[in-house]
């Protein structure tokens, strides 16, 4: 009832496409009341949680922030959904995405702009920013988002929490309105506890849930300039020089890398998704017996003109046949030449700020770095360009909250791992967690 009043609290931030106070205040009070008869709860027992609005839930529509998507009824839930009911979370709403999940900020034509808790003119990044956002705010613990090429580290960071992308397939997505190979669910939380105890219980590999053991002065830290560190704004720069020394008077060493395919890779995921995604698409429609639907048509009806105009012009040039299978390999080579790179440089996580430039207003006149007909600008693209690597490398990721900018608003770094390793790096991250400012309160709570 507290989320659900919090929620109230924070309407205007339109951060929920869908909230049923019915079916939140059935579910509590079942869990109640099992639990007064001595039967067995789940460990989330009354837990809420929020859930991306491209999500399957039987209690809520499926809109994927598309127009033509208003009223569409999953026939079952997702099996993430699956696992956090028969482990009793009740999921009070369905959170705000840009449209179709394709852009990095949720600024929709259909449903509005979402505010951020710290700012409600400002950004709260995309694809997944309901879901930052409403953890941000305090309405919920935790809430679900899906991660194709950085959707859930970019709300974390701009709304000042924790996000973690899984190794692709460690967390199940069937029943998720799907992009391509690279997506995967994953959590957006305040704290590293929380989101090592979610692992453990909607990972693939069931891990155990323990404390850290891990020592930063056992922790090798890599870092790139090429790619990463280029064409950073001023304030992201002096927060990664602020944050690096942190982590090196605390035991951790730093090293620099270099010869990482950071562009390269993204370029090649990038074509591979939009090869994928006309097929993807069929298969999640098809799961729901929906055969009147594609994602060309989706895409002519939206309403917002950057999309239609980057994203069918990548579908018409989308490759195919052999053209993707030489993709394929480009792709594999270039996973081996990252994890000879970091095995050669005994690095233990890659470290880069999450964002390159700050965040800035929704449609405002973003007044701070690249130069554009209006002056100096900013791309929005920018939010994401360091995101792709992580997921083209099928490699663990977390954003972490790092401080704040001179607008109040917060900044964050990340950390990526070894496919298929990710508790090793959730414990270094719990460990630089420690070492870094405490997550923020927004003064709007």
């Amino acid at each position: 009832m507290a989320a659900l009043a919090q929620a109230v609290k924070f309407k205007s931030y339109n951060i929920f496409t869908q909230i049923s106070s019915t079916y939140v205040s059935d579910a509590a009070a079942a869990v109640d009341a099992s639990r007064k008869k001595g039967q067995v709860v789940g460990p989330l027992q009354g837990v809420p949680y929020a859930l991306k609005d491209s999500i399957d839930m039987v209690e809520y529509y499926t809109t994927s922030g598309h127009p033509a998507l208003q009223t569409f009824e999953p026939l079952v839930d997702a099996d993430l959904v699956k696992l956090y009911r028969n482990a009793n979370g009740i999921c009070i709403g369905k959170t705000q995405l840009a449209p179709l999940s394709l852009w990095y900020t949720t600024e929709n034509p259909l449903t509005g702009d979402t505010g951020n808790p710290f700012n409600k003119s400002y950004k709260t990044g995309g694809s997944s920013g309901g879901s930052g956002a409403a953890v941000a705010a305090r309405i919920v613990p935790f809430a679900v988002a899906e991660d194709t090429l950085g959707s859930v580290r970019v709300p974390a960071a701009l709304n000042g929490v924790q996000g973690f992308r899984p190794t692709t397939g460690r967390w199940p997505t069937a029943g998720t309105m799907p992009v391509g190979f690279t997506d995967t669910l994953g959590p957006i939380a305040r704290t590293l506890g929380d989101i090592k105890l979610l692992d453990t219980l909607s990972a693939v590999d069931h891990p155990e849930n323990s404390p850290s053991a891990a020592s930063l002065r056992d922790v090798r830290l890599g870092y790139q300039k090429s790619g990463f560190l280029q064409d950073l704004h001023p304030w992201v720069e002096d927060n990664l020089e602020q944050t690096m020394r942190m982590l090196s008077r605390a035991g951790a060493t730093l090293v620099e890398i270099k010869d990482l395919p950071v562009a390269a890779s993204s370029e090649v995921v990038g074509q591979m998704l939009m090869a994928d995604f006309p097929g993807s698409v069929a298969r999640y429609f098809n799961r729901h017996r929906v055969y009147d639907r594609s994602i060309f048509g989706l895409l002519h009806e939206l309403h917002v003109d950057v999309l239609k105009k980057t994203n069918l012009q990548y579908l018409n040039r989308a490759v195919t046949g052999e053209g993707y299978i030489e993709l394929v390999t480009r792709l594999l080579e270039d996973r081996h030449l990252y994890r000879q790179l970091m095995t050669d440089n005994r690095i233990d996580a890659l470290l880069y700020p999450t964002t390159k430039v700050p965040n800035t207003p929704n449609d405002g006149a973003e007044t701070l770095i690249a130069k554009g007909p209006q002056g100096e600008q900013i791309a929005e693209y920018s939010y994401g360009v360091n995101m792709p690597f992580a997921s083209a490398m099928k490699s663990p990721s977390v954003a972490l909250f790092a401080g704040m900018d001179r607008a109040g608003l917060p900044l964050s770094i990340t950390l990526d791992g070894y496919s298929d390793r990710d508790r090793h790096l959730l414990d270094i991250a719990e460990a630089v967690e420690k070492v870094l400012p405490p997550v923020a309160e927004p003064k709007s709570i």
